[in-house]
């Protein structure tokens, strides 16, 4: 049984080394078939995925807010989060609504969580205030 990464690396090499994205897949497919491997398809493309995206400098990131946010302040977060990682070459956002959230956002990437929502920086001051 192969990893997730020699698999990944191996669909990176045949896609670098075929003359069509379509012949690559194919041989994929089946030395993945091959090794009876087939079941696990969906989570070796998700690693080649992440993996393709973090080598090729994107960063996916999701923006969780309690209301649609404007262009303006999607834009804001975007510059943000190029001062904060300024290997990424390119920041998509995906935004999402919790309708749970009384205000502000919380911006997660890689294995991070940036929580900016009105809750928490209640809770930071609270805990603070106490410590006095």
């Amino acid at each position: 049984m192969y990893s997730q990464l020699a698999y990944a690396q191996l669909l990176y090499w045949l896609s670098q080394h075929e003359s069509s994205a379509k012949i690559a897949v194919e041989k994929f497919l089946l030395f993945l078939k091959a090794n009876g491997d087939e079941k696990r398809l969906a989570a070796i493309v998700n690693f080649f995925t992440h993996n393709h995206q973090i080598l090729s400098g994107v960063l996916e990131s999701r923006v969780i807010s309690a209301n649609k946010l404007d262009k303006e302040t999607m834009t804001c977060i975007k510059n943000y989060l190029r001062r904060i990682i300024p290997s990424a070459k390119d920041i998509i956002l995906q935004p999402e609504i919790d309708t749970n959230l009384l205000g502000g956002v919380k911006i997660l990437y890689n294995d991070t969580l940036l929580d900016l929502t009105i809750k928490k920086q209640l809770t930071n001051l609270k805990n603070s205030l106490l410590k006095i």
